[in-house]
């Protein structure tokens, strides 16, 4: 049995250890980025159209409600599945019918 890595391997695992600070250094950047726009919102709410609330909670599934928590969203972590389950359930029924839906999101 050769326990040996291959080069490859040796290259992708010092990839990986270079990419991993510089991934945590853009997340932070973003988490402040997004801290200073909740502010300037003073509380007030968002309103997102139909294809903007279908892309974050494309984006978002997957994630955690813990992980999603922490990132402190511009949306509640309870609200991002609804719309996921929401716009799933719309594509099925446009697809089904070859027609456009009813009601909205």
């Amino acid at each position: 049995m050769n326990l040996k890595p291959s080069p490859v391997a040796f290259i992708l695992f010092l990839l990986a250890g270079w990419i991993s600070p510089q991934q945590l250094v853009v997340i932070e950047y973003v988490n402040t980025e997004n801290r200073m726009l909740r502010e300037r919102l003073n509380g007030r709410s968002l309103r997102f159209s139909d294809k903007e609330r279908a892309l974050l909670a494309r984006k978002a599934f997957g994630i955690p409600r813990k992980v999603l928590l922490e990132l402190g969203t511009i949306v509640t972590p309870d609200t991002l599945p609804r719309w996921h389950r929401d716009s799933s359930s719309l594509a099925s029924s446009t697809s089904a019918s070859g027609a456009s839906p009813v009601c909205a999101l």
